[in-house]
């Protein structure tokens, strides 16, 4: 079955002034707000190693004054990096 993309498809952007937290790859990050499916690469017919076209640090940016006060970036043998907003 082939694998069909459609970015209106993807909920999370409107469920994010609803989180506290957020945790993702970096690769997730940017698929947040993905726009076209030819922003997305599969190697070796595997979503698990897909790629995503995309800065994250501008979707950080973007997720975090979307509501999260925490956000978490997974980098895999990189670490991880967190950033967020103080409480007032």
């Amino acid at each position: 079955m082939p694998q069909v993309f459609d970015p209106g498809d993807f909920a999370v952007r409107g469920a994010l002034p609803l989180c506290d937290a957020v945790v993702g790859t970096e690769e997730e990050l940017k698929a947040v707000f993905l726009e076209r499916a030819a922003d997305v690469t599969v190697a070796g017919s595997q979503v698990s190693g897909a790629g995503v076209a995309g800065d994250v640090e501008r979707a950080a940016a973007e997720l975090l004054a979307r509501g999260p006060r925490v956000l978490v970036v997974k980098r895999g043998a990189r670490g991880a990096v967190a950033a967020g907003h103080r409480a007032a």
